[in-house]
């Protein structure tokens, strides 16, 4: 490898690491923002997939999957994302 092919990589190895920071940096800001907005003001909606077991294996209450879906208010929010809260999230807002 030459003096030139080194100074050729390094410029664009750089502005590689240089662009990974500057997406990781906006991709905090972009949470943070999202975050705020929760708690404020939007709410945040919850989805999941549960399973529910009722009765046997070859009934009609044989287990099922369900897809849950709760909107949740921006008071109620701003706990479970930690706004307000210190930082904590859900775990400090529950033991207060």
């Amino acid at each position: 490898m030459t003096d030139h092919d080194m100074h050729q990589r390094a410029p664009k190895r750089a502005a590689r690491i240089l662009e990974g920071l500057a997406r990781a940096e906006r991709a905090l800001f972009i949470r943070a923002q999202a975050r705020q907005r929760a708690a404020t003001s939007t709410g945040l909606v919850i989805s999941c997939r549960a399973f529910f077991v009722f009765g046997r294996e070859g009934t009609s209450d044989a287990g099922r999957v369900r897809d849950l879906t709760v909107a949740v208010a921006p008071f109620h929010a701003a706990a479970i994302v930690g706004v307000g809260c210190g930082g904590g999230g859900w775990a400090s807002a529950v033991s207060r």
